[in-house]
């Protein structure tokens, strides 16, 4: 708004008449102060300064000079007291030393001011008068008057009657218009008529400190002698500080007084004090205007002496208070980044986009806004657009969007005050892409948006961070033989949590190498793994999607090496290396990390008898079934089979079972060397790990001279890698015995025979191969006609062709023909399976190789049914179809007489186990618990659909859980077979296992009793939470720690229903939490079950921080101890944060942090920031910080400025920091014990709970 300046002030002619006799004159000093306002102006009052010069030396005198004021300007009584002379105060300037003393008489009056003399006055001595006076009319005729008579009691002056000062009074309307009396120049930022205005933020004018006023009249004079008034006072004698000049901004530029009731005293940015000048030219400043409100204002000037009558005013000046943007951008360490920035979600590719492994593990945006009249509301976005602007905004209220990009922050955006935001990249998801990141700043009206100068180049490389080996197994051999080999080995991924693997924008695939370099680089190193010769690939195409805790695995069955071209070197260190890769980014990552993690292997040969599976009897001159399972993965073990009287146990070594009447069957007559038999001892390598076992060749045995002799023999199954066969040779027997009906006799030859000829089968169990061997008995024949006869309601028959119609249950043996077998089928008629065959070989010699050496067709068939025994029979009728005969040219050969070929021993097909489990802290032990099966080395149970269908008592849970009586006991029927490991839980307890069973059809395991790792078969209590799944829920981990505590401690002295997912903190299974169950969870801490211990990450859940505290303010001499809490600790590694405080008002005492943690501090001027980060494994428990302040002062309590939190994969956790920090009431010292309210609530996955004792 343009300065108004009415042409009638312009026009006013002032005569500041300075009358002379000789040297004596009489003026208005300064000559300004000959405008006076009018009684209508201002505040009716104002300032005269008159200035006397003496001619003569006056004499003294009691009325040595009267002064005339002029007609409507009288003097003001400013203290009211009646008394007008203590108003007038009086300064004489000497000529030499003289001290005339001049003072105001009492006889002073209103119209007419006397001064009083003790001393002669000196020629040209100057006396000046300064008084406050006031225009008593308000009339529009009132406008220039003249002092009256100025009267000497020395005879040598002169009065002055004629030409004596005047004054010209400026109406109120006037002195609206100019907006004030004129005296004060102001400097170029406040003069002129076009209106300035501040910067957008609006927190001072001008930018920089400026000289404002150039010229600030002295209206009080303090140059020598002084008699004081109640305005002016005495003063100092220097003349250069007498006239306080005050600034003030108002909204209005026509008001004619001014003050703090009408304006805003003008504030220096320095000090932020008051702004004040004195006479003279002004300083150079510059004004804070932050906490003017957005408006219009201008800058008046006043002064002490003249009270609130404006003496300057400025031109308009705008105070704009936009919401100013003035940091945004990616902070790189303690500095904005200065170049695009590469943020791999992964941490593969650093800030330069190379694969090292080294990217920033959290994004932060720094920011900083400000709004000085309004709370400004904070939206964040990313675009790849680079020219979005005002436009692109939409406003509701203090919420906005912005046209063309993606949101940050959540809908109501973030406060002002905030200074860094966490961007999280993968939640919600960004695309792979080149971004800027805009602010948006909403405050009141206005709207402002900004972007980062430089680029964030978002990408999102696979992550996979490989388990170590338990602790159980680390440093130790991976032996794939022996007594108790293991055959698989479970590399993972998961065991810390569901993040073991991720790649947040595609399903990557997985790769494992095992390699004997232990120093291939990672992350980078994936062409190196994938060319070197000696890495053998173990499995590729592993999808890392899936993210429950048993699917982040894989179990390796190294027995399948045997098959390949690669197994490991016994006791040489190799190396497990993983490769990620989602199709554009891979990375390599090794088990240990950056400390490699060495596994060795061990081969001796493994054995496990499999027949006869119950006690067998065969005639003089028959055979039966031995088979087992074997395995020598670097080596080709020989085996032998050796027929005992004598019973030497489960397991054995060779010399001790051969040190009897004991038979070598594997050999020529039933003796055989120590040394090995290439020829006759069985070699591991074959395919079948089966031997018909016939006694009519043994003659002598290794410590005995005569041929077996009818009775009950033992078989025993040895096994060597060695060369030989000795006492360092173990020797397993088989699960059931064999009795010869007979002397050892010699088979007599038959034209069909079926191998096995005697066995055991499993109902419902693995299949059992049934070899047809023919023996043409030396005749020429080229048609094999067979028909067996098998019971139907027992045995089923496998079709061994599925494609074609029909079943057709034969297939052709090694050395024969498939194409040659004509005629292949099987039918059922009244109760019979009858399966028939014919193999037709036209050539002149007749079907090679008929000799009864070898099968020329075989069969497969399974028990479905029954007990006891049954024979599979051969069939002769050829009159009604069911020849088995040799001929040749259609003539009969060789006939064959019906008879049973071979006889099934039946038994169940499946084991049984009768158990107990004993756990901790109950008496009454009925519950459910899961059951499952293992391979040793396996993390995974075994799926049985039999098993499960026959056991589990709770088909809506996954796995199998049985029931347990009051006494603990259990019963596992249709138990799948083989060596296995049984594992048993139960929520509340660590898992307990019983290692090594050996499980044959139809035998009853009794008396197995589930331990944990030491070997206890009491279950230990206390696991009830500690792993985070996916979905954030709690679940035990097989472990106890903190988490457990916590669980149960939030539930403490509740009754809980039974099937409630907070019952397992019932673990003594009462029905309620007491200290019975903290007693377990305590008694247990740190214990663990068998591998594998899920050990907890943090989920993306959001955390809750608070600063946990008595009350929110404290006086002085208060002791204020806080504590950082949040919902949950379960995976946090390290915590940093930031604690404000004013060291004034605060002595810090004490910093602490738990056991098993490293910390750090740094005092800065906002407090202090501190770091702690968990030693060795696991995460930093409850309550890793806390603090001990006392109050120098009444004072506001400390409170949170920022916190980071680290979890176990060393990536950022999201984090809410409440601000201000919480306040928990205050509890008074407790006489007995008393549990305190639980933190946050029962229902958190980690509840922080108090006792007092």
């Amino acid at each position: 708004m343009p300065r108004l300046v009415a042409a009638l002030a312009l026009g006013i002619s002032l005569s500041l008449g300075a009358t002379a006799v000789d040297a004596q004159s009489v003026a208005i000093e300064p000559p300004e102060l000959a405008r006076v306002p009018r009684g209508d102006a201002g505040d009716q009052l104002y300032w005269q300064q008159l200035q006397i010069t003496l001619a003569h030396p006056d004499e003294a005198s009691s009325e040595a000079i009267r002064i005339g004021l002029p007609p409507l300007l009288v003097l003001h009584d400013a203290d009211g007291d009646g008394a007008l002379f203590d108003e007038v105060r009086v300064v004489y300037r000497a000529v030499s030393n003289e001290l005339p003393r001049f003072e105001a008489s009492t006889t002073t009056t209103e119209e007419s001011i006397v001064l009083s003399s003790q001393g002669v006055a000196a020629a040209g001595g100057q006396v000046y008068v300064q008084f406050p006076c006031r225009a008593t009319s308000n009339s529009p005729s009132a406008t220039a008057v003249s002092y009256g008579a100025i009267e000497f009691a020395d005879p040598a002056e002169v009065d002055v009657t004629q030409q004596s000062p005047e004054i010209s009074f400026i109406a109120s309307n006037d002195l609206a218009a100019m907006g004030s009396m004129g005296i004060v120049d102001l400097a170029a930022p406040l003069s002129g008529a076009a209106d300035t205005l501040t910067s957008a933020r609006g927190t001072v004018y001008p930018a920089s400190a400026t000289v404002l006023v150039l010229d600030l009249p002295d209206l009080v004079f303090d140059g020598g002698e002084a008699h004081p008034n109640r305005r002016a006072g005495l003063g100092d004698g220097n003349d250069a500080n007498d006239t306080p000049y005050l600034f003030y901004f108002a909204t209005e530029p026509n008001l004619t007084q001014i003050g703090p009731d009408v304006a805003t005293p003008a504030v220096v940015v320095a000090d932020e004090s008051i702004y004040q000048e004195n006479e003279g030219t002004g300083a150079s400043v510059h004004l804070l205007t932050r906490d003017l409100p957005s408006n219009t204002y201008w800058l008046y000037v006043v002064s002490e002496v003249t009270g609130r009558v404006p003496l300057g005013r400025s031109r308009a000046l705008v105070v704009r208070h936009e919401p100013v943007i003035e940091q945004l951008g990616v902070r790189d360490n303690d500095l904005l980044a200065a170049d695009a920035m590469v943020f791999d979600s992964g941490g593969l590719l650093d800030e330069q986009g190379q694969v090292n492994g080294e990217g920033p593990r959290r994004l932060v945006i720094q920011l900083q806004v400000v709004d000085h009249d309004d709370s400004a509301r904070i939206h964040l976005f990313y675009s790849a657009d680079p020219n979005l602007g005002p436009s692109d905004i939409t406003r509701d209220g203090t919420l906005a969007t912005l046209a063309g990009a993606t949101a940050i922050t959540g809908t109501d955006g973030v406060a002002e005050h905030t200074r860094r935001i966490d961007w999280r990249t993968v939640s919600p998801l960004v695309e792979i892409g080149d971004y800027y990141v805009y602010a948006v700043a909403v405050g009141g009206s206005q709207a402002t948006v900004d972007r980062t100068t430089h680029q964030i180049l978002v990408r999102h490389s696979p992550f996979l961070r490989l388990d170590d080996l338990d602790a159980a197994m680390d440093g130790a051999s991976i032996i794939t033989g022996g007594l108790r080999p293991q055959r698989f080995l479970t590399l993972g991924w998961g065991q810390s949590g569901v993040d073991g693997d991720v790649d947040a924008d595609d399903e990557a695939l997985i790769s494992l190498y095992l390699s004997p370099t232990p120093d291939i680089s990672i992350p980078d190193g994936v062409a190196q793994i994938e060319q070197e010769e000696a890495a053998h690939l173990i499995v590729a195409g592993l999808n890392e999607e899936d993210d429950d805790r048993l699917s982040n695995q894989f179990v390796w069955d190294l027995w399948s090496l045997a098959d390949g071209d690669f197994v490991p070197t016994a006791m040489q260190d190799y190396y497990l290396y993983g490769v990620i890769d989602d199709g554009s980014l891979s990375r390599l990552t090794r088990m240990g990390g950056s400390t490699p993690t060495p596994l060795q292997f061990e081969h001796p040969p493994a054995l496990l008898p499999l027949q006869p599976a119950t006690p067998i009897t065969v005639g003089a001159g028959e055979s039966a079934r031995i088979s087992w399972q074997d395995m020598d993965l670097d080596d080709d073990a020989r085996l032998r089979i050796l027929l005992s009287p004598e019973d030497h146990g489960d397991s054995t070594d060779y010399s001790s079972v051969v040190s009897g009447q004991t038979y070598v069957v594997n050999s020529a007559d039933g003796f055989a060397p120590s040394d090995v038999d290439l020829e006759m001892d069985l070699s591991e390598d074959d395919a079948a790990d089966a031997f018909d076992l016939t006694t009519g060749h043994l003659q002598r045995g290794p410590n005995t001279s005569g041929a077996p002799q009818a009775g009950t023999y033992h078989v025993y199954l040895a096994i060597t890698d060695d060369g030989t066969f000795g006492s360092d040779t173990r020797a397993w027997r088989t699960p059931g015995t064999l009795t010869l009906g007979g002397p050892a006799a010699i088979p007599a030859r038959r034209v069909f025979n079926l191998l096995p000829e005697n066995f055991t089968i499993g109902v419902n169990a693995d299949r059992q191969q049934i070899d047809v061997v023919v023996d043409a008995l030396e005749q020429s024949v080229d048609l094999v006609l067979i028909t067996l006869r098998l019971d139907s309601a027992i045995f089923d028959v496998i079709d061994q062709d599925p494609g074609r119609e029909g079943i057709q249950p034969f297939f052709v043996r090694d050395g024969f023909q498939g194409s040659k077998l004509v005629s292949n089928e099987a039918t059922v008629e009244e109760g019979s399976l009858l399966l028939t065959c014919e193999y037709f070989d036209p050539a002149p010699d007749g079907i090679p190789a008929l000799v009864g050496d070898r099968a020329l067709v075989a069969m497969e068939i399974v028990a479905i049914a029954g007990d006891g025994i049954s024979d599979i029979q051969l069939l002769t009728d050829a009159d009604n179809g069911q020849p088995s005969q040799l001929e040749r040219d259609g003539e009969i050969i060789v006939p064959a007489t019906a008879e049973p070929l071979a006889t099934a021993r039946l038994i169940p097909g499946r084991g049984t186990v009768n158990g107990t489990v004993s756990l901790e802290g109950r008496t009454d032990h009925s519950a459910s618990i899961d059951v499952g099966w293992r391979h040793w080395g396996a993390f995974l149970d075994i799926e049985d659909s039999l098993f499960a269908v026959s056991n589990d008592i709770d088909s809506d849970r996954a796995g199998v859980q049985v029931s347990l009586q009051p006494d603990g006991s259990f019963q596992l029927s249709q138990t799948p077979t083989g060596r296995l490991d049984l594992h048993v839980r139960i929520d509340g307890y660590l898992e307990g296992r019983i290692a090594g069973l050996e499980l044959h059809p139809g035998s009853t395991l009794d008396n197995v009793r589930p331990a944990t790792v030491t070997g206890d078969t009491l279950l230990l209590g206390g696991d009830v939470a500690g792993y985070l799944n996916a979905d954030g829920i709690s679940l035990p981990d097989n472990e106890v720690t903190l988490a457990d505590w916590d669980f149960v401690a939030s539930l403490f002295a509740r009754n809980l229903a039974a099937d409630a997912d907070s019952a397992r903190a019932d673990i003594t299974g009462d029905g309620q939490v007491t200290i019975r169950d903290l007693t377990l969870v305590s008694a247990n801490y740190l214990g663990r079950g068998p591998t594998p211990v899920y050990r907890p990450v943090a989920s993306d859940l959001t955390l809750d921080v608070d600063l946990a505290f008595a009350q929110i303010s404290y006086d002085l001499g208060d002791t204020l101890k806080a504590t950082l809490e949040s919902t949950s600790w379960a995976g946090i590694r390290a915590v940093e944060l930031a604690l404000d405080f004013d060291a004034d008002a605060w002595e810090l005492v004490s910093a602490t942090s738990t056991q098993k943690t490293l910390s750090v501090s740094r005092m800065d001027a906002a407090g202090g920031r501190w770091g702690v980060s968990r030693i060795g494994h696991g995460d930093i428990g409850g309550q890793p910080l806390s603090w001990q302040f006392v109050a120098r002062a009444r004072a506001d309590a400390p409170r949170i400025r920022d916190v980071l939190l680290i979890d176990s994969r060393y990536r950022a956790v999201e984090v809410d920091a409440t601000v201000p920090t919480s306040v928990e009431v205050a509890v008074a010292a407790p006489t007995a014990f008393s549990l305190q309210p639980n933190y946050p609530n029962p229902f958190n996955p980690t509840t922080t709970i108090q006792f007092d004792v």
